[in-house]
């Protein structure tokens, strides 16, 4: 039976450097690269640093924090009003 949070293995090579130890999902054999300080090698996520300073790929675009969903909310009660207001109005049909 599976485990469910996979453990990690504290295996060396034979020159006593300590390996990922990743399993793979179809066989279930371990990675043999070497580890980075956490535990990982870099293809397991040993080094993820994130975005670089000044990468505009990595911001993000702020749809759904707080002030923006709040001002969504605002800018569609006021389209409402004006339509309220709109519909009111009786135009003249020629």
């Amino acid at each position: 039976m599976r485990q469910k949070r996979p453990q990690l293995i504290k295996e060396k090579n034979s020159r006593g450097v300590e390996l990922c130890g990743a399993r793979s999902k179809t066989r279930g054999r371990l990675c043999r690269n070497i580890a980075m300080p956490n535990g990982r090698c870099y293809i397991h996520g040993g080094k993820s640093p994130g975005g670089k300073k000044g990468n505009t790929n990595t911001v993000t675009h702020g749809y759904y924090t707080a002030t923006s969903i709040k001002n969504r909310a605002e800018f569609g009660e006021l389209l409402k009003s004006f339509q309220g207001i709109i519909d009111d109005v009786e135009f003249d049909k020629k």
